[in-house]
Protein backbone atom coordinates (compact mmCIF):
# COMPACT_ATOMS: atom_id res chain seq x y z
CA UNK A 1 0.00 0.00 0.00
CA UNK A 2 1.58 3.69 -0.97
CA UNK A 3 2.37 5.83 1.35
CA UNK A 4 -0.70 7.93 0.23
CA UNK A 5 -3.22 5.23 0.66
CA UNK A 6 -1.97 4.48 3.97
CA UNK A 7 -2.22 8.24 5.21
CA UNK A 8 -5.85 8.22 3.36
CA UNK A 9 -7.04 5.34 5.39
CA UNK A 10 -5.39 6.88 8.94
CA UNK A 11 -7.43 10.27 8.26
CA UNK A 12 -10.61 9.11 7.06
CA UNK A 13 -10.20 6.70 10.12
CA UNK A 14 -10.04 9.46 12.39
CA UNK A 15 -13.10 11.13 10.31
CA UNK A 16 -15.12 7.87 10.93
CA UNK A 17 -14.45 7.87 14.44
CA UNK A 18 -15.73 11.45 14.55
CA UNK A 19 -18.74 10.50 12.65
CA UNK A 20 -19.52 7.96 15.12
CA UNK A 21 -18.66 10.35 17.89
CA UNK A 22 -20.88 13.08 16.30
CA UNK A 23 -23.96 10.89 16.24
CA UNK A 24 -23.22 10.10 20.26
CA UNK A 25 -22.64 13.62 20.66
CA UNK A 26 -25.77 14.71 19.61
CA UNK A 27 -27.88 12.08 21.65
CA UNK A 28 -25.94 13.29 24.76
CA UNK A 29 -26.30 16.93 24.28
CA UNK A 30 -30.04 17.04 23.67
CA UNK A 31 -29.92 14.69 26.70
CA UNK A 32 -28.45 17.64 28.99
CA UNK A 33 -28.62 20.33 26.80
CA UNK A 34 -32.35 22.04 26.60
CA UNK A 35 -33.84 22.76 23.47
CA UNK A 36 -33.17 26.66 23.68
CA UNK A 37 -29.68 25.92 25.59
CA UNK A 38 -28.58 23.52 22.70
CA UNK A 39 -30.02 26.32 19.82
CA UNK A 40 -27.74 28.70 21.22
CA UNK A 41 -24.90 26.21 21.53
CA UNK A 42 -25.04 25.42 17.60
CA UNK A 43 -25.29 29.37 17.24
CA UNK A 44 -22.49 30.81 19.10
CA UNK A 45 -20.47 27.43 17.55
CA UNK A 46 -21.88 29.08 13.56
CA UNK A 47 -20.78 32.59 15.03
CA UNK A 48 -17.19 31.49 16.07
CA UNK A 49 -16.48 30.16 12.96
CA UNK A 50 -18.27 33.22 11.01
CA UNK A 51 -15.55 35.15 13.11
CA UNK A 52 -12.59 32.91 12.14
CA UNK A 53 -13.60 33.46 8.19
CA UNK A 54 -12.86 36.99 7.98
CA UNK A 55 -9.46 36.56 10.98
CA UNK A 56 -7.95 34.17 9.25
CA UNK A 57 -6.70 36.97 6.61
CA UNK A 58 -5.19 33.74 4.34
CA UNK A 59 -2.28 33.09 6.16
CA UNK A 60 -3.05 29.80 6.69
CA UNK A 61 -3.65 29.34 2.90
CA UNK A 62 -0.28 31.13 2.64
CA UNK A 63 1.73 28.88 5.02
CA UNK A 64 0.74 25.52 3.59
CA UNK A 65 1.79 26.98 0.07
CA UNK A 66 5.25 28.25 1.40
CA UNK A 67 5.61 24.73 3.84
CA UNK A 68 5.22 22.59 0.75
CA UNK A 69 7.70 24.14 -0.94
CA UNK A 70 10.71 23.43 2.04
CA UNK A 71 11.82 20.27 3.21
CA UNK A 72 13.68 22.61 5.82
CA UNK A 73 12.52 21.26 9.32
CA UNK A 74 13.67 24.30 11.04
CA UNK A 75 11.90 26.78 8.24
CA UNK A 76 8.78 24.79 8.67
CA UNK A 77 9.17 25.56 12.46
CA UNK A 78 9.23 29.57 11.72
CA UNK A 79 5.94 29.15 9.55
CA UNK A 80 3.95 27.76 12.45
CA UNK A 81 5.33 30.06 14.84
CA UNK A 82 4.94 33.32 12.51
CA UNK A 83 1.03 32.42 11.57
CA UNK A 84 0.18 31.15 14.98
CA UNK A 85 1.22 34.28 16.80
CA UNK A 86 -0.11 36.47 13.64
CA UNK A 87 -3.38 34.60 14.08
CA UNK A 88 -3.62 34.52 18.37
CA UNK A 89 -3.06 38.51 18.39
CA UNK A 90 -5.00 39.41 15.57
CA UNK A 91 -8.29 37.12 16.72
CA UNK A 92 -7.49 38.61 20.66
CA UNK A 93 -7.78 42.21 19.05
CA UNK A 94 -10.64 41.51 16.87
CA UNK A 95 -12.55 39.99 19.75
CA UNK A 96 -12.55 42.88 21.55
CA UNK A 97 -13.42 45.20 18.70
CA UNK A 98 -16.31 43.31 18.37
CA UNK A 99 -17.25 43.29 22.21
CA UNK A 100 -16.90 47.00 22.33
CA UNK A 101 -19.32 47.28 19.06
CA UNK A 102 -22.10 44.79 20.53
CA UNK A 103 -22.06 46.61 24.17
CA UNK A 104 -22.40 49.91 21.98
CA UNK A 105 -25.19 48.73 20.16
CA UNK A 106 -27.16 47.42 23.19
CA UNK A 107 -26.82 50.37 25.12
CA UNK A 108 -28.68 51.83 21.47
CA UNK A 109 -31.89 49.60 22.56
CA UNK A 110 -30.93 46.68 20.22
CA UNK A 111 -31.13 43.33 21.80
CA UNK A 112 -28.12 41.21 22.00
CA UNK A 113 -27.67 38.42 24.50
CA UNK A 114 -25.05 38.71 27.40
CA UNK A 115 -23.85 35.26 26.27
CA UNK A 116 -22.73 36.54 22.78
CA UNK A 117 -21.15 39.41 24.49
CA UNK A 118 -19.14 37.36 27.24
CA UNK A 119 -18.25 34.07 24.67
CA UNK A 120 -17.07 36.60 21.21
CA UNK A 121 -13.38 36.78 22.68
CA UNK A 122 -12.78 33.01 22.74
CA UNK A 123 -13.67 32.66 18.97
CA UNK A 124 -9.80 32.27 18.60
CA UNK A 125 -10.36 28.70 19.24
CA UNK A 126 -11.60 27.90 16.07
CA UNK A 127 -8.96 30.42 14.59
CA UNK A 128 -6.31 28.28 15.50
CA UNK A 129 -8.06 24.97 14.56
CA UNK A 130 -8.60 25.88 10.49
CA UNK A 131 -4.74 27.27 10.97
CA UNK A 132 -3.51 24.18 12.23
CA UNK A 133 -5.37 22.08 9.85
CA UNK A 134 -4.99 24.00 6.59
CA UNK A 135 -0.93 24.28 7.12
CA UNK A 136 -0.27 20.71 8.34
CA UNK A 137 -1.76 19.73 5.19
CA UNK A 138 1.35 21.78 3.26
CA UNK A 139 3.50 19.64 5.51
CA UNK A 140 1.91 16.31 4.86
CA UNK A 141 1.17 15.74 9.21
CA UNK A 142 -1.50 13.31 8.36
CA UNK A 143 -1.12 12.19 12.04
CA UNK A 144 -1.66 15.80 13.47
CA UNK A 145 -4.28 16.61 11.41
CA UNK A 146 -6.10 13.14 12.72
CA UNK A 147 -5.34 14.12 16.15
CA UNK A 148 -6.92 17.64 15.41
CA UNK A 149 -9.51 16.03 13.62
CA UNK A 150 -10.83 13.18 16.27
CA UNK A 151 -10.03 14.54 19.85
CA UNK A 152 -11.97 17.89 20.12
CA UNK A 153 -15.09 16.32 19.77
CA UNK A 154 -14.42 13.08 21.45
CA UNK A 155 -13.00 15.23 24.45
CA UNK A 156 -15.95 17.27 24.32
CA UNK A 157 -18.39 14.56 24.52
CA UNK A 158 -17.29 12.73 27.30
CA UNK A 159 -16.68 15.84 29.89
CA UNK A 160 -20.11 17.09 28.96
CA UNK A 161 -21.53 13.76 29.41
CA UNK A 162 -19.34 13.75 32.80
CA UNK A 163 -20.78 16.85 33.59
CA UNK A 164 -24.44 15.98 32.37
CA UNK A 165 -24.33 12.83 35.24
CA UNK A 166 -22.95 14.76 38.16
CA UNK A 167 -25.12 17.94 37.19
CA UNK A 168 -27.76 17.24 35.25
CA UNK A 169 -29.14 19.74 32.22
CA UNK A 170 -26.11 21.98 31.54
CA UNK A 171 -26.22 25.93 30.69
CA UNK A 172 -24.75 27.74 27.68
CA UNK A 173 -22.09 29.12 30.02
CA UNK A 174 -20.77 25.51 31.76
CA UNK A 175 -21.06 24.22 27.76
CA UNK A 176 -18.78 26.31 26.34
CA UNK A 177 -16.28 26.72 29.48
CA UNK A 178 -15.64 23.03 28.95
CA UNK A 179 -15.43 23.91 25.14
CA UNK A 180 -12.92 26.49 25.43
CA UNK A 181 -10.60 24.43 27.87
CA UNK A 182 -10.63 21.62 25.73
CA UNK A 183 -9.68 23.30 22.47
CA UNK A 184 -7.27 25.75 23.95
CA UNK A 185 -5.22 22.59 25.75
CA UNK A 186 -5.46 20.71 22.25
CA UNK A 187 -3.97 23.66 20.93
CA UNK A 188 -1.21 24.32 23.11
CA UNK A 189 -0.40 20.28 22.71
CA UNK A 190 -0.05 20.68 18.75
CA UNK A 191 1.82 23.52 19.27
CA UNK A 192 4.34 21.44 21.55
CA UNK A 193 4.55 18.43 19.07
CA UNK A 194 4.93 20.56 16.11
CA UNK A 195 7.94 22.37 18.34
CA UNK A 196 6.72 25.77 17.10
CA UNK A 197 9.64 28.70 16.75
CA UNK A 198 7.78 31.71 17.88
CA UNK A 199 10.93 33.55 17.89
CA UNK A 200 11.17 36.88 14.55
CA UNK A 201 11.98 35.23 10.73
CA UNK A 202 14.20 36.33 8.53
CA UNK A 203 13.86 38.58 5.90
CA UNK A 204 14.15 35.94 2.90
CA UNK A 205 10.69 34.19 4.75
CA UNK A 206 9.40 37.61 5.31
CA UNK A 207 9.64 38.61 1.68
CA UNK A 208 8.44 35.09 0.22
CA UNK A 209 5.61 35.20 2.97
CA UNK A 210 4.24 38.30 1.74
CA UNK A 211 4.87 37.27 -2.11
CA UNK A 212 3.35 34.10 -1.77
CA UNK A 213 0.15 36.29 0.56
CA UNK A 214 -0.36 38.38 -2.21
CA UNK A 215 -0.71 35.76 -5.48
CA UNK A 216 -2.33 32.85 -3.46
CA UNK A 217 -3.32 33.32 0.25
CA UNK A 218 -4.82 37.01 0.05
CA UNK A 219 -7.14 35.76 -3.31
CA UNK A 220 -8.65 32.93 -1.71
CA UNK A 221 -9.11 35.05 1.53
CA UNK A 222 -11.09 37.69 -0.49
CA UNK A 223 -13.12 34.70 -1.91
CA UNK A 224 -13.95 33.28 1.01
CA UNK A 225 -15.69 36.33 2.61
CA UNK A 226 -18.78 35.47 -0.12
CA UNK A 227 -18.29 32.40 -0.86
CA UNK A 228 -18.10 30.86 2.77
CA UNK A 229 -18.96 33.71 5.29
CA UNK A 230 -22.17 33.99 3.12
CA UNK A 231 -23.32 30.38 4.07
CA UNK A 232 -22.60 31.61 8.04
CA UNK A 233 -24.25 34.68 8.05
CA UNK A 234 -27.09 33.48 6.26
CA UNK A 235 -27.22 31.07 8.55
CA UNK A 236 -27.02 33.33 11.27
CA UNK A 237 -30.15 35.73 9.95
CA UNK A 238 -31.95 32.68 9.85
CA UNK A 239 -31.23 31.40 13.21
CA UNK A 240 -32.53 35.11 14.27
CA UNK A 241 -36.04 34.85 12.72
CA UNK A 242 -37.17 31.45 13.02
CA UNK A 243 -36.12 31.03 16.73
CA UNK A 244 -33.88 28.49 18.48
CA UNK A 245 -35.97 26.23 18.63
CA UNK A 246 -36.03 25.51 14.91
CA UNK A 247 -32.52 26.73 14.35
CA UNK A 248 -31.76 23.80 16.62
CA UNK A 249 -33.17 21.34 14.55
CA UNK A 250 -31.34 23.10 11.34
CA UNK A 251 -27.92 22.67 13.56
CA UNK A 252 -28.46 19.22 14.57
CA UNK A 253 -28.69 18.31 10.62
CA UNK A 254 -25.69 20.54 9.83
CA UNK A 255 -23.98 18.23 12.76
CA UNK A 256 -24.63 14.92 11.36
CA UNK A 257 -25.12 15.70 8.14
CA UNK A 258 -21.23 18.09 7.62
CA UNK A 259 -18.98 14.72 7.78
CA UNK A 260 -20.21 13.63 4.70
CA UNK A 261 -17.67 16.23 3.17
CA UNK A 262 -14.71 14.58 4.71
CA UNK A 263 -14.96 11.54 2.79
CA UNK A 264 -14.16 12.86 -0.32
CA UNK A 265 -11.81 15.77 0.74
CA UNK A 266 -9.34 13.40 2.82
CA UNK A 267 -8.00 12.37 -0.71
CA UNK A 268 -7.20 15.54 -1.14
CA UNK A 269 -5.76 17.09 1.70
CA UNK A 270 -3.20 13.44 2.27
CA UNK A 271 -2.13 14.20 -1.63
CA UNK A 272 -2.05 17.99 -1.32
CA UNK A 273 2.27 17.75 -0.91
CA UNK A 274 2.24 15.26 -3.62
CA UNK A 275 -0.18 16.92 -5.91
CA UNK A 276 1.99 20.06 -5.90
CA UNK A 277 5.05 17.89 -7.92
CA UNK A 278 1.91 16.55 -10.83
CA UNK A 279 0.35 17.37 -13.52
CA UNK A 280 -2.69 15.82 -12.50
CA UNK A 281 -5.06 13.80 -10.28
CA UNK A 282 -4.10 9.71 -11.03
CA UNK A 283 -7.03 7.78 -12.33
CA UNK A 284 -7.68 5.45 -9.61
CA UNK A 285 -7.20 7.81 -7.02
CA UNK A 286 -9.95 10.29 -8.58
CA UNK A 287 -12.19 7.45 -9.53
CA UNK A 288 -11.97 6.18 -6.28
CA UNK A 289 -12.48 8.98 -4.33
CA UNK A 290 -15.88 9.59 -6.45
CA UNK A 291 -17.16 5.97 -5.65
CA UNK A 292 -16.70 5.88 -2.42
CA UNK A 293 -17.91 9.08 -2.00
CA UNK A 294 -21.39 8.53 -3.90
CA UNK A 295 -21.45 5.16 -2.24
CA UNK A 296 -21.18 6.30 1.21
CA UNK A 297 -24.05 8.94 0.76
CA UNK A 298 -26.60 6.47 -0.50
CA UNK A 299 -25.63 4.07 2.45
CA UNK A 300 -25.88 7.12 4.91
CA UNK A 301 -28.95 8.40 3.71
CA UNK A 302 -30.75 5.09 4.74
CA UNK A 303 -29.01 4.67 7.82
CA UNK A 304 -30.55 8.04 8.66
CA UNK A 305 -33.94 6.41 8.16
CA UNK A 306 -33.34 4.26 11.07
CA UNK A 307 -31.08 6.68 13.30
CA UNK A 308 -33.57 9.51 13.39
CA UNK A 309 -36.68 7.69 14.58
CA UNK A 310 -34.33 7.28 18.46
CA UNK A 311 -34.50 11.01 18.76
CA UNK A 312 -36.92 12.24 21.54
CA UNK A 313 -39.40 14.27 20.70
CA UNK A 314 -39.99 16.81 17.48
CA UNK A 315 -35.79 16.48 16.54
CA UNK A 316 -36.91 14.08 14.25
CA UNK A 317 -38.13 16.59 12.64
CA UNK A 318 -34.37 17.27 11.28
CA UNK A 319 -34.58 14.24 9.04
CA UNK A 320 -35.30 16.16 5.67
CA UNK A 321 -33.39 18.82 6.43
CA UNK A 322 -30.10 16.48 6.91
CA UNK A 323 -30.48 14.33 3.86
CA UNK A 324 -30.76 17.45 1.77
CA UNK A 325 -27.51 18.67 3.70
CA UNK A 326 -25.78 15.32 3.27
CA UNK A 327 -25.88 15.72 -0.44
CA UNK A 328 -24.75 19.44 -0.12
CA UNK A 329 -21.62 17.99 1.89
CA UNK A 330 -20.79 15.28 -0.53
CA UNK A 331 -20.82 17.69 -3.20
CA UNK A 332 -18.15 20.00 -1.35
CA UNK A 333 -16.36 17.25 -0.07
CA UNK A 334 -15.87 16.45 -3.82
CA UNK A 335 -15.21 20.05 -4.75
CA UNK A 336 -12.79 20.34 -1.97
CA UNK A 337 -11.04 17.19 -3.81
CA UNK A 338 -10.15 19.37 -7.06
CA UNK A 339 -9.91 22.85 -5.12
CA UNK A 340 -6.62 20.72 -2.90
CA UNK A 341 -5.08 20.24 -6.55
CA UNK A 342 -5.35 23.47 -7.72
CA UNK A 343 -4.85 25.71 -4.26
CA UNK A 344 -1.59 23.17 -4.19
CA UNK A 345 -0.32 25.11 -7.69
CA UNK A 346 -1.22 28.35 -6.02
CA UNK A 347 -3.82 29.03 -8.42
CA UNK A 348 -5.25 31.22 -5.89
CA UNK A 349 -7.26 33.65 -8.20
CA UNK A 350 -9.11 30.82 -9.40
CA UNK A 351 -9.93 29.51 -5.99
CA UNK A 352 -11.12 32.94 -5.28
CA UNK A 353 -13.58 33.04 -8.74
CA UNK A 354 -14.73 29.73 -7.36
CA UNK A 355 -15.94 31.28 -4.04
CA UNK A 356 -17.25 34.32 -5.77
CA UNK A 357 -19.58 31.67 -7.51
CA UNK A 358 -20.10 30.05 -4.70
CA UNK A 359 -21.68 32.87 -2.34
CA UNK A 360 -23.43 34.64 -4.81
CA UNK A 361 -25.55 31.15 -5.59
CA UNK A 362 -26.01 30.99 -2.47
CA UNK A 363 -26.99 34.59 -1.91
CA UNK A 364 -29.44 34.52 -4.55
CA UNK A 365 -31.06 31.15 -3.95
CA UNK A 366 -31.19 32.24 -0.12
CA UNK A 367 -32.76 35.36 -1.35
CA UNK A 368 -36.13 33.50 -3.03
CA UNK A 369 -36.24 30.75 -0.55
CA UNK A 370 -35.95 31.84 2.56
CA UNK A 371 -38.16 34.49 2.33
CA UNK A 372 -41.43 31.86 1.83
CA UNK A 373 -39.68 28.84 3.35
CA UNK A 374 -37.05 29.70 6.08
CA UNK A 375 -34.79 26.64 7.34
CA UNK A 376 -36.41 24.42 4.57
CA UNK A 377 -35.21 27.40 2.60
CA UNK A 378 -32.12 27.92 4.12
CA UNK A 379 -31.35 23.88 3.18
CA UNK A 380 -32.47 23.95 -0.31
CA UNK A 381 -30.29 27.51 -0.99
CA UNK A 382 -27.17 25.35 0.30
CA UNK A 383 -27.67 22.32 -1.56
CA UNK A 384 -27.59 24.76 -5.15
CA UNK A 385 -24.58 26.36 -4.34
CA UNK A 386 -22.83 23.02 -3.38
CA UNK A 387 -23.75 21.77 -7.09
CA UNK A 388 -22.19 25.26 -8.27
CA UNK A 389 -19.10 25.05 -6.02
CA UNK A 390 -19.00 21.33 -7.28
CA UNK A 391 -19.01 22.25 -11.25
CA UNK A 392 -17.12 25.28 -10.96
CA UNK A 393 -13.98 23.43 -9.32
CA UNK A 394 -14.48 20.44 -11.98
CA UNK A 395 -14.07 22.97 -14.42
CA UNK A 396 -10.88 25.08 -12.62
CA UNK A 397 -8.93 21.57 -12.67
CA UNK A 398 -9.43 20.81 -16.18
CA UNK A 399 -7.95 24.44 -16.60
CA UNK A 400 -5.20 23.77 -14.48
CA UNK A 401 -3.74 20.71 -15.79
CA UNK A 402 -3.69 21.53 -19.33
CA UNK A 403 -1.61 24.73 -18.61
CA UNK A 404 1.11 22.58 -16.22
CA UNK A 405 0.95 20.53 -19.23
CA UNK A 406 1.13 22.86 -21.70
CA UNK A 407 4.38 24.59 -19.37
CA UNK A 408 6.35 21.73 -18.63
CA UNK A 409 5.00 18.16 -20.16
CA UNK A 410 3.55 15.10 -18.88
CA UNK A 411 4.44 14.12 -14.99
Amino acid sequence: MSEIRKQYLELLVARGVALVVGFLSSFVFVKYMSPETFGQYKYITNYYTTLSTFAVLGIPYTASRLLVQTDDAGVMRKIYGFTTKTLTIFSLALSAMIVVILLLVRRGGSEIPTYLIVLTPFFYTVVLQTSFQTMLQGSNKIRDISLQTLLPPLLLLLVIWGFGLGFGVLDIYQVMIIYIVIYTLLHLLTIRRLKVDFRPIGSELRVAFAEEFRTNGLPIYVGSLIGVASGYVINLIVGALSGMQEYGLFGLAISISSPMQFIPSVMGTVSFRANAKSNRLTRNNLLFTVLISLGALVLYIGFLHLLFPLYPGNYADALPYTIVLSIYFTAMGLGDYFNRFVSAHGFGRMINLGAVVTGLTNIVASYFLIKGYMVTGAVWARAISGVAYLSYMIWAYVRVTRQLTLEGGDS
